[in-house]
């Protein structure tokens, strides 16, 4: 996994948009927790009301590069970039993943110890990628492909 790359990719997307109200830092972590959302949501594994509870492998690994890019994301803002990424804590549920990783999430707004929390995200982040059965070299190409349809947008005024 190529994380250095992905940060450099990152930045030329973020400079390229070039958002500086003073509000971006909440508005990363806001969309990172809609991103998460997005994934448990296709994943529909905790949808016990819904009979149908087969996963969106392509919707779902859609969304899980879209967690990445807001995870990124904070990491440029904050000034951190971990680039060895190879831990991957894993709860006893993938309900209760995707919810530590929201818990998680919100504490990037009110912890002042933003780099150990966004640590523990990038950590419960890979674990749930094992979870759900991807490999980091599927989520290494979705998310470079989904980079490339980003600045397309950006290309088409998006």
């Amino acid at each position: 996994m190529n994380i250095a790359k992905m940060y450099e990719a990152q930045k030329a997307l973020r400079d390229r948009i070039n958002y500086q109200g003073k509000d971006r830092y909440e508005k990363l972590v806001l969309a990172l927790m809609v991103e998460i959302g997005e994934a448990s949501n296709e994943w529909r594994g905790f949808k016990f009301w819904s009979q149908d509870q087969e996963p969106r492998r392509k919707k779902l690994l859609e969304e899980l590069v879209d967690v990445l890019h807001f995870m990124l994301e904070v990491g440029i803002e904050s000034g951190y970039r971990k680039t060895d990424w190879k831990m991957g804590y894993v709860e006893e549920t993938i309900t209760r993943q995707f919810s530590e990783m929201f818990v998680l999430a919100s504490e990037l707004i009110v912890e002042f110890e933003k780099e150990r929390v966004h640590i523990g995200l990038v950590s419960y982040f890979i674990g749930l990628i094992k979870m759900l059965g991807f490999t980091w070299g599927e989520v290494e190409e979705a998310y470079f492909a989904k980079n490339k349809v980003n600045h397309e947008r950006q290309d088409g005024g998006y």
